[in-house]
């Protein structure tokens, strides 16, 4: 969960109790404001010399993996939160309900069993799936506890794919990828890692370019895009249809419509019906996946972004969608279908994406065509302009902003504990 700025390290024990430091690029808060690791080796964004006085903890944990038990009740959470009671002293002051505990797997704290699950409830979780469904849907999101926030993607947060090497400073898709995005990059230099993105240089060491004829007419008659270009894809979808055992479990059986069917339940993508599937539409770029620099390509020339649900409602799509200006399309998903979305209460989703619900999603196709351009350029304009916000935000700590405006929300609330935050 890049955008928290923590990294996990080992399960904590007594002797590593302190929080090293990392200096976060994205967030610069306010000073009387801080967060504080405890216990473990955990790298956060800010530590107090005093944390006695601080608003909130952030109790980091080491990650695992959510398909194999390991032990990971009696043989972790539980002695972690043991240690954390029994020997912090700030916990026991208000049963944890000043503390933050990172859940950004898919069903928030309930893959451990009750007893771990009692020892972490009462303090809030930071997530990255909110459903305010019925159970058992939404068993596990706790609307007025819980935060939301975006999930990292490969293509942002492991692979460094910066958006603005492939987009101009208003979301227009560029004609050619700037340098520092040339596939060759990947056997020629180390990607950085850091998710400040800011746009390359035109030119790039061995891929300088020379300017082409049309780009040396655009600056003489003083034209202002000279690199820019349109999008012309009408939608653009990369992922699975899940398995033949899944049923409508898997993406609430939207996502077979969007792959040829030949009627056989039993082989993907699993549809008991005779279709062509979107992807036979023009216009339709439909695909399970892509090389990571094609995909950033066809991004920034994509209008929509289908974004139907997985096992949950909640696709990290979206905020690839958001990083390269590309209009989301919520189908039997968003809020609408009863999902969370990060920091619902600042940012109006409705305002920038396209809703769909589940029993009209073979009717997709239709509605996007449908959609008028001075609509569309209303759409992708606002979808910049959020995306720049909470994903491409540079220096600006605007994502600290909004969790801390939450977090304020919730105090006035009586639900979260710890004094007011202050500059919210």
């Amino acid at each position: 969960m890049p955008l928290v700025g923590v990294q996990l390290g080992a399960p904590p024990t007594p002797a590593t109790r302190q929080a090293s430091v990392v200096r976060a690029p994205f967030a610069r808060p306010p000073p009387p404001l801080a967060l504080h690791v405890e216990p473990g080796r955990g790298r956060l964004l800010l530590r107090s010399a005093l944390p006695g006085l601080l608003p909130l903890r952030l109790l980091g944990q080491a990650g695992w993996t959510k398909t194999e038990r390991c032990n990971v009740d009696e043989g972790y959470i539980q002695p972690v939160m043991r240690h954390v009671r029994e020997t912090m002293p700030y916990w026991n002051r208000s049963a944890g309900a000043d503390h933050l505990i990172p859940h950004p797997m898919h069903y928030v704290d309930g893959y451990y069993t009750e007893t771990s699950r009692a020892a972490m409830n009462g303090s809030s979780y930071l997530v990255t799936v909110g459903d305010v469904r019925p159970a058992p849907y939404g068993s596990h999101f706790r609307f007025y506890r819980d935060i939301v926030l975006p999930s990292s993607t490969h293509l942002l947060n492991s692979y460094y794919v910066n958006p603005l090497d492939y987009v101009d400073e208003d979301g227009h898709p560029l004609r050619e990828p700037r340098g520092a995005a040339d596939p060759r990059r990947k056997t020629q230099a180390v990607p950085t890692g850091v998710e400040i993105f800011q746009p390359s240089p035109h030119e790039a060491g061995a891929w300088r370019r020379r300017p082409s004829f049309r780009s040396l007419a655009s600056k003489l008659v003083g034209g202002r895009g000279i690199d820019r270009d349109r999008r012309t894809t009408l939608a653009i979808f990369r992922g699975g249809v899940g398995t033949a055992t899944d049923g409508e479990r898997y993406a609430l059986g939207i996502r077979s419509l969007f792959f040829p069917s030949d009627g056989n339940a039993s082989t993907p993508p699993f549809s008991s019906a005779i279709h062509p599937g979107f992807s036979s539409l023009p216009g339709f770029d439909i695909a399970e996946q892509s090389e990571n620099d094609d995909y950033a390509c066809r991004l920034a020339r994509s209008k929509f972004g289908l974004a139907p649900p997985g096992y949950t409602l909640d696709t990290t799509r979206i905020y690839e969608y958001l990083a390269f200006g590309v209009v989301p399309v919520f189908i039997g998903s968003g809020p609408t279908a009863g999902q969370v979305m990060p920091f619902a209460n600042d940012v109006d989703w409705s305002s920038f994406s396209i809703s769909i619900p589940r029993d009209r999603a073979h009717e997709t196709p239709h509605i996007l065509a449908q959609v008028s351009d001075d609509e569309y350029e209303r759409l992708r304009r606002k979808v910049w302009e959020v995306g720049r916000m909470v994903v491409l935000e540079g220096r600006e700590g605007n994502v600290w902003k909004l969790i801390a405006r939450q977090l304020c929300r919730m105090k006035r609330l009586g639900i979260a504990a710890g004094p007011e935050i202050v500059n919210n």
